[in-house]
């Protein structure tokens, strides 16, 4: 007797765990579902950090405008070199890297401003233990054609 209601008690719970989830019961080894965040945060002023950059289509870029062809965000961390996520450059689907002439850099305090400078990309390295399964190790640096990247209010 003992048995069989304990039986019962988990089959219900069972049930009651699928109806809350929805119908879809995640398997135990799943990823975690990251939520991105930002604690304690203020919010910054056009040109505060001069060592921001955007990551262009370029194609949207050559029939639009720069506030239309953003995809991602990087950071200048040398006058050549941007770094930003691995997942901004790697297709979710195929793990091919995209290529350096379908991405522009974006230097400058406004995406619309007519003083935005555009540099091409030279070459994309994602990093070679980068998971898009799990998004581990999901960083990536971008070389530019240029010496001339560094934005005039980079912080040296």
């Amino acid at each position: 007797m003992r048995a069989s209601l304990l039986l019962r008690s988990v089959a219900v719970a069972g049930v009651a765990a699928v109806a809350v989830g929805g119908g879809v019961v995640a398997p135990a080894s799943a990823a975690p579902v990251i939520t991105p965040r930002v604690i304690n945060g203020d919010d910054g002023t056009a040109g505060d950090f001069g060592y921001l950059v955007s990551l262009l289509l370029a194609g949207r870029y050559q029939s639009g405008d720069a506030y239309d062809a953003q995809f991602c965000g990087g950071t200048l961390t040398t006058p050549t070199t941007v770094v930003t996520a691995a997942h901004c450059v790697v297709d979710e689907q195929s793990g091919a890297v995209r290529a350096p002439a379908d991405i522009l850099i974006g230097v400058g305090a406004n995406l619309k401003s007519t003083s935005l400078r555009v540099v091409r990309v030279a070459q994309v390295t994602p990093n070679p233990g980068y998971t898009r399964r799990t998004a581990e190790n999901d960083v990536a640096r971008s070389e530019e054609h240029t010496s001339e990247l560094q934005s005039p209010n980079c912080i040296s």
